[in-house]
């Protein structure tokens, strides 16, 4: 089939290099890739020009020069200050990057699926270096966990898995605001994938979360088992300071995994790992929960890492984006379970329930709203955090 309404199987791509970190970068949005001996710092002065005064603060911090292509004068940016990573403006034009490779400037062009949708214009990206072209197979693309997307930053599209490296597929129309094309479409792409979680139309059955229960001899848990973890950090309490979930909510509790960091991901979030073929988050719990923590990790070192999900809803996308993505979201884990990962020390315990407990009636060092209880027992405090609130993005 030749019609635009035709299964895309595969796309053509090229790996973008700031410093040692890598970005995808789809090929139908390049024009040409130039050298930077072309590059010319900004001869109109101050960005005196109209086009100039109407450039966004963000751009203007970002932009690094002109490029003749094709007659035409071209905004080059810099793809490591756009995406908040290290930027050296000291570098001469036409210089080496860091490792020692020429840079290279990568000019870009809408596709014609988006100039339809009103996106107009071209600019250019200053990146380390750029890798040779490569066939991708759409399955092989999967979509960012909504709690690493900020809406006003969505730089990326998704993960694509490459053997046992994961690189972040940048969403090229979101890297500009006004210099190039409109981000509308991808606004509407954003609103469907950040979307709050709703409930799994295929759970014909939810199980209520675990509730406090009152009993003769103080307070109790409904009945179960439950994870009792702890975290590196040392907190500003009198007892010790634990953490349980259902056993439910584990799947896997393992050694630390190899991580990527997500530019623009709020700050709680450590960066992304592969587990059983999935995108998961590393949360730091305690700065999620705006923990009062004290001085130095307690653990030497040696941590492991949580696993959890949130049992009660899984995560539903109303509808796909359309373009040449509109199967990325399909059979990759979507409607199966928002999950997450957290640090924490190797010891873990499994409790049996009912325990007995009071409730916790000092002043809370951390943000109640993202648990469901907090209570002391003779040896600790046990704090049941709320994982559906915890993985919700905030706007």
């Amino acid at each position: 089939m030749t019609n635009e309404n035709a299964r895309i199987d595969s796309f053509r791509l090229i790996r973008c290099y700031v410093e040692n970190e890598s970005y995808g970068l789809d090929m139908s949005w390049v024009h040409s890739i130039q050298r930077t001996d072309r590059l010319r710092p900004d001869r109109r002065g101050n960005h005196s020009s109209n086009d100039d005064q109407h450039r966004s603060e963000r751009e203007a911090e970002d932009f690094v020069g002109w490029l003749d292509v094709e007659g035409r004068e071209t905004p080059v940016f810099s793809l490591a200050s756009r995406l908040g990573r290290p930027f050296d403006r000291t570098l001469p034009m036409g210089g080496k990057a860091p490792g020692g490779e020429l840079q290279r400037v990568v000019v870009l062009n809408p596709p014609a699926s988006v100039e339809r949708n009103g996106g107009t214009g071209s600019s250019a990206l200053l990146v380390d270096r750029v890798s040779q072209v490569i066939q991708i197979p759409m399955d092989l693309v999967v979509p960012l966990p909504p709690i690493v997307l900020d809406p006003r930053t969505a730089y990326f599209k998704g993960v694509i898995w490459l053997h046992e490296e994961m690189v972040l597929l940048l969403s090229t129309e979101n890297l500009f605001s006004d210099t190039t094309v409109s981000t509308k479409l991808d606004e509407e792409r954003a609103e469907a994938t950040i979307a709050n979680t709703a409930p799994s139309k295929e759970a014909k059955h939810v199980e209520k979360p675990a509730q406090l229960k009152p009993g003769s001899d103080g307070r109790r848990v409904s009945p179960g088992q439950i994870v009792v973890f702890n975290l590196h950090e040392r907190f500003q309490v009198r007892q010790t300071l634990s953490f349980g979930l259902s056993i439910s909510q584990v799947p896997e509790i393992l050694e630390p995994l190899p991580m990527i960091q997500v530019p623009g991901a709020p700050a709680f979030v450590l960066g992304l790992l592969r587990w059983r073929d999935r995108p998961v988050p590393l949360i730091d719990l305690a700065s999620r929960l705006k923990m009062s923590v004290e001085e130095g990790p307690s653990s030497n070192g040696n941590m492991r890492l949580i696993v959890v999900r949130d049992r009660v809803r899984g995560l539903q996308i109303s509808s796909p984006p359309s373009g040449a993505y509109e199967d990325v979201r399909r059979g990759n884990g979507y409607g199966q379970g928002v999950l997450a990962a957290f640090m924490i020390r190797p010891a873990v315990r499994i409790m049996r329930l009912p325990i007995v407990c009071q409730p916790f009636i000092e002043e809370l060092p951390f943000e109640s709203a993202m648990t469901r209880g907090v209570v002391t027992t003779e040896t600790e405090v046990l704090v049941i955090p709320d994982v559906q609130s915890v993985l919700r993005r905030e706007t």
